[in-house]
């Protein structure tokens, strides 16, 4: 049998427990709500990009759950362009600059990438983010976008 001391006590850690589990389950469901608002957040700078980049010609679709080491860096999402069967993907992912790191988005399909521009609302900003002073890192992640697609198993039929 417990003592009152004891019994006190064990209330008193048996409150601070639930105190935690509670809040953790708050966090957690905060996470999980969040990461939808995020999802939807770059989907929608992505639309706004491909906008820019080729008027009414794509539309972004669904995010696409990448299993690959490059997931951490960058979002993918189906994209559909009018009038062609072909499969293509818009990628989001930051990419040094001379103002910092900024959001990048490129157009994928198979064999080939194409840079379609900032995800950038700020006009002062999109002036010194003139892509002719970041080719270098344009050029190297059109190259390599592809193939971490493939790797990724995307084109997979």
């Amino acid at each position: 049998m417990l003592s009152e001391k004891n019994k006190v006590i064990l209330i008193k850690v048996s409150i601070l427990a639930g105190a935690f589990i509670v809040t953790c389950a708050i966090l957690i469901t905060m996470i999980f709500l969040a990461k939808g608002f995020w999802k939807n957040g770059l989907r929608v700078s992505v639309g706004q990009t491909l906008e820019r980049y080729s008027e009414n010609t794509y539309k972004t679709g669904d995010f696409v759950e990448l299993k690959s080491q490059f997931s951490p860096g960058a979002a993918v999402f189906n994209c559909k362009k009018n009038n062609d069967s072909n499969r293509y993907y818009a990628v989001i992912m930051r990419i040094s600059t001379i103002s910092g790191p900024a959001p990048a988005v490129f157009l994928c399909s198979e064999y080939d990438a194409e840079f379609a521009g900032f995800a950038v609302e700020n006009g002062n900003l999109k002036q010194t983010m003139n892509p002719d002073f970041q080719e270098i890192h344009i050029r190297y992640w059109k190259s390599l976008l592809p193939k971490i697609l493939q790797k990724a198993g995307l084109f997979d039929d």
